[in-house]
Order: structure tokens, then C-alpha cells, then sequence
């Protein structure tokens, strides 16, 4: 469940969250599958509660564990199109990548 949905009342399933890179990447796909700890350093500096604040430590705790459920990426935006047909496929068709702990 995402941190913010408490706040809102509203669930949405998401299939994967995606960071994107400005960096080429060596898969022919445009996508690499990537780990919750890379995926926190990737989203922390933007990451806030719904009244602005940095989150606490509850709250980062509760967003890494939510990312252990769900598909992380960084997407080579300089191979937009291939990643999203990569994406679409990965997503259509298979579980949740296990990345471990943090």
C-alpha cells in the first residue's frame, strides 16, 4: 500500500515504479531492473509527507517496504520507445521481481 494511500482512503495496484536515466544503459531493452535500496536513493531527496515534511522514520520505513512489493526499473530515456514496450510486456506478463531486504 503506498505511504500516501492512508492519507487519502484511495488503493491502486502498481505494477512497478520506474526512475528514469538520462545515462545510456547497456540493456538492449532500455530497462534494469534494480533494488530497493537503489530505488530509495533514487526517490529520497523527493520524497515527502502529505504536509511537505521530510518523511520520518516510520514513514521511509513504510515506503521501503512498500517498494519490496512492487517492480523497480530505471528507464533509459534515450530508448524511450523500446523501454516501454519492454515495460509493457514485463508488467503483462510477469510476478514481482524479489529483490531481498534492505
Amino acid at each position: 500500500m503506498p505511504a500516501s494511500s492512508a492519507i487519502t482512503g484511495s488503493r491502486y495496484t502498481v505494477s512497478a515504479v520506474l526512475i528514469p536515466s538520462m545515462a545510456r544503459l547497456r540493456e538492449e531493452d532500455g530497462l534494469r531492473a534494480i533494488p530497493v535500496n537503489e530505488t530509495l536513493r533514487q526517490l529520497i531527496s523527493g520524497c515527502c509527507s502529505a504536509g511537505g515534511q521530510p518523511l520520518d522514520t516510520h514513514g521511509f520505513t513504510r515506503l521501503a517496504e512498500w517498494l519490496e512489493t512492487c517492480d523497480r526499473y530505471l528507464v533509459d530515456m534515450n530508448n524511450i520507445e523500446v523501454a516501454a514496450a519492454a515495460l509493457n510486456k514485463r508488467c503483462s506478463t510477469a510476478q514481482p521481481q524479489k529483490s531481498g531486504s534492505l
